[in-house]
């Protein structure tokens, strides 16, 4: 389980940052952890069934390649939204594999020269 990062830690250098099977305790957990990689170039998140997180607010200036695999279950009913927002302007390749959201948003991203996307 990825608890709360707290406000002290940063990773200035960090910039392929994987995360395989990593249980989020909730929303903000992933997004203030990508907040403190201000040069993360690399993102990589495979879902895990039991995670907490209901909307993933990806906002990485830095990003140059996403890869997104919430594939683990698939879509019934599901009675509150689950999604991605992701802005990452400098994001050249994307790759997202998608069965269980409703909703997807993806803002100001014109570097964008790849991307796969199943849904």
């Amino acid at each position: 389980m990825f608890e709360d990062v707290p406000v002290w830690f940063c990773l200035p250098s960090l910039k392929s940052l994987p995360f395989l099977s990593v249980n989020f305790s909730g929303d903000e957990s992933l997004s203030k952890l990508i907040e403190r990689c201000p040069v993360l170039e690399d993102l990589v998140i495979n879902k895990t069934r039991d995670d907490n997180v209901i909307t993933f607010n990806i906002n990485a200036p830095s990003l140059r390649s996403l890869s997104i695999d919430n594939s683990k279950r698939t879509r019934a009913y599901v009675g509150e939204n689950h999604g991605f927002v992701i802005n990452a302007p400098s994001s050249e390749k994307m790759d997202f594999k998608d069965t269980f959201s409703n909703f997807l948003v993806f803002e100001h991203m014109p570097e964008v020269t790849e991307a796969n996307i199943q849904r």
